[in-house]
């Protein structure tokens, strides 16, 4: 709270905080967010602490407008089956996900149970400890990480690479290309430099960088969209894969919506998927209070009687 007195400034009866984006922040050319981060504002419906604080509650629409959030829906792990073309991850995504597959190969008995009681305490596991291997995490990384035993931590490791054995050949490529050109090629045709002893994080670097590229062509495009057919509708601010844009209630409707995940939808630079699923929300209250918009007709009821 202290930090956000120092920079933000009062308009139209409310307080708006103005951080700046860097395009250049990281090693992967994915944005970061400062002074402040906002990219820190955690979302409590996506923390693991016993007694979440929401921190994003006092962030909200101006007076007459709602936010439109729209987000890549796995967007990591469709970059990297497109990236590396491995087939059985895209199998796995088109079919739902990636996760049960690893879940049931790697922890069989315990994903079973947890089947019948209708947890996902395996799964979880197995989403943390893939993206973990992908973005290459080797045995001593999971023992250090995830504080499992090295045995553990190796039967893990070796059975999450038996699942998808295209990720180690994919690290492998990569890792190959840093040593000999010093940097990597997103489909985008962006170099990404990396230090040739660093190639096990290849992946990960293709994957983010990829990431990166996917949000900077989107948000010219949606700017660009908006400034020439709704000069009225405003995007504020990007969130790792997410996007919030201030739309005047009268301007919402499941048109905008749909024209929204199009353009974000569009990505035919990424040869094997084309596409990346995008998943829409509103928050009409405050940031903290976001909801998922599965029937974007819901949109227009809401723009006439202001109900979902």
């Amino acid at each position: 709270n202290f930090l956000f007195l120092s920079v933000w400034s009062k308009r139209d009866s409310c307080y708006v905080l103005h951080p700046w984006y860097n395009l250049n922040g990281t090693a992967t050319g994915r944005l970061s967010c400062s002074n402040p981060n906002l990219q820190n504002v955690a979302d409590a419906n996506n923390t693991q602490a016993l007694l979440p604080e929401q921190a994003r509650k006092p962030f909200k629409p101006r007076r007459g407008c709602v936010w439109l959030s729209p987000d890549y829906s796995g967007e990591e792990l469709w970059i990297y089956a497109n990236n590396s073309g491995d087939k059985d991850m895209l199998h796995e995504l088109t079919k739902g996900s990636p996760h049960l597959k690893t879940a049931r190969s790697v922890w069989a008995d315990e994903q079973a149970a947890d089947e019948e009681k209708g947890l996902k305490t395996v799964y979880k596991r197995a989403k943390i400890l893939l993206f973990s291997i992908i973005f290459g995490s080797g045995v001593q990384g999971i023992v250090s990480y995830h504080n499992l035993p090295y045995s553990e931590a190796e039967r893990v490791h070796r059975g999450i690479h038996k699942t998808y054995p295209r990720i180690q050949q994919f690290i492998d490529e990569q890792t190959v290309k840093i040593r000999k050109k010093g940097y990597i090629l997103t489909p985008y045709k962006r170099k990404i430099f990396a230090d040739p002893d660093m190639g096990y994080k290849s992946a990960n670097y293709s994957v983010q960088g990829t990431a990166g590229d996917v949000m900077k062509k989107v948000l010219i495009k949606l700017d660009t969209f908006f400034r020439e057919n709704h000069p009225d509708i405003f995007i504020l601010m990007t969130i790792h894969d997410e996007i919030v844009i201030e739309v005047p209630i009268h301007k919402l409707s499941s048109k905008l919506a749909e024209q929204i995940i199009a353009l974000m939808e569009d990505q035919p630079e990424l040869k094997t998927v084309k596409r990346l699923p995008v998943g829409m929300n509103l928050i009409t209250h405050n940031w903290g209070e976001k909801k998922e918009v599965k029937d974007l007709n819901k949109l227009d009821h809401y723009a006439k009687k202001g109900i979902l």
